[in-house]
């Protein structure tokens, strides 16, 4: 979408009331068709409170219903979408512990001291080295 043109309201208000000729209007202000010009102008009168603004947001998009549908890539992956992580209120950084149960499979998330439950440190003689279950 291509940046908005900034324009003078007052100056383009006053050419308008001073009866000037819609060309020149379009030259001056390098509008390319008449309806730039329109928009501009009943965007001139709302900033300038001689028109009343129309209350709103414009567009907005309508919330799509989150499919909770994925699948296994050709890599193998199961790639589980951000709105669907987003839905599900789960933050970046959360350890999860995935279960096969009957009905399919299971994530269960590891809590921070689960997490440290899992390691246990082995002491040598000058290094520490961390072994996992």
């Amino acid at each position: 979408m291509p940046k908005r043109k900034v324009i003078d309201n007052k100056a383009l208000l006053k050419m308008i009331n001073d009866g000037a000729n819609q060309s020149d209007i379009m030259e001056k202000f390098g509008f390319k068709n008449t309806t730039q010009l329109k928009v501009a102008y009943a965007n001139a009168l709302m900033d300038t409170g001689e028109a009343t603004k129309i209350k709103g947001q414009g567009r907005t998009k309508k919330e799509k219903p989150v499919d909770t549908k994925v699948s296994v890539n050709g890599r193998g992956s199961l790639i589980i979408p951000k709105i669907l992580i987003e839905d599900m209120d789960i933050k970046a950084g959360e350890t999860f512990e995935v279960k096969k149960v009957p009905s399919g499979i299971a994530l269960k998330k590891i809590e921070a001291e689960e997490k440290a439950e899992t390691k246990a440190e082995v002491k040598t003689e000058d290094k520490t080295k961390i072994k996992t279950k």
